[in-house]
């Protein structure tokens, strides 16, 4: 069994980390996980939750589950993935508490940009969403739904990006939307 040295920390990655934790399972990599990122986390918590509290108390909880996320998804970039995994919890913590949070009071918004504007927060409710359904789906099928429809590019691109074959990406691509849709039709059916 491998021990994580404390004062090594600054030298080690986020991967390398992550890599031990799946190997060894021990809290101690969480809390180095915690003391590198909490300050971002209680950031983007306080952003969404905007009371002290809730976002204390939200980011104690996205560490606390840490590592049964770590567990289940495959992990590129630790920084972005924890990223969308707080905004997430956040979302769905409004969502809980008020289930019409993305409603605006037109009363609020002039007649002109009320439509707009609610519609910009519901499309932006939706990408949170796809963003955390994404991380559910295999690696290949993220990284071509990813290059495909958010990054723009074509089969041709994707297949000189990767090791894969034109008929794999398209069969990634098309599983990937199949996947997408049950994860979200399962997640999020009472919306």
């Amino acid at each position: 069994m491998m021990f994580f040295n404390r004062n090594s920390y600054k030298s080690v990655s986020d991967e390398e980390i992550i890599s031990l934790y799946l190997k060894n399972k021990e809290t101690k990599i969480i809390d180095e996980l915690y003391k590198r990122y909490s300050h971002l986390v209680y950031g983007v918590c306080l952003k969404y939750l905007k009371q002290k509290e809730n976002a204390e108390d939200t980011t104690l909880e996205i560490f606390y589950r840490l590592g049964d996320k770590i567990e289940k998804h495959t992990i590129q970039n630790f920084k972005s993935w924890l990223f969308t995994i707080t905004k997430n919890t956040c979302l769905m913590q409004l969502r809980k508490k008020n289930p019409q949070f993305i409603e605006i009071d037109n009363a609020q918004i002039s007649e002109d940009y009320g439509d707009s504007l609610r519609s910009k927060e519901i499309n932006e409710l939706k990408l949170n969403f796809l963003e955390e359904a994404l991380v559910e789906l295999n690696t290949d099928q993220h990284f071509c739904i990813r290059a495909f429809y958010l990054e723009k590019k074509s089969y041709d691109e994707i297949v000189k990006d990767s090791n894969y074959s034109l008929n794999e990406v398209k069969s990634f691509i098309q599983n990937g939307k199949r996947n997408l849709k049950i994860i979200l039709t399962k997640r999020y059916a009472t919306l």
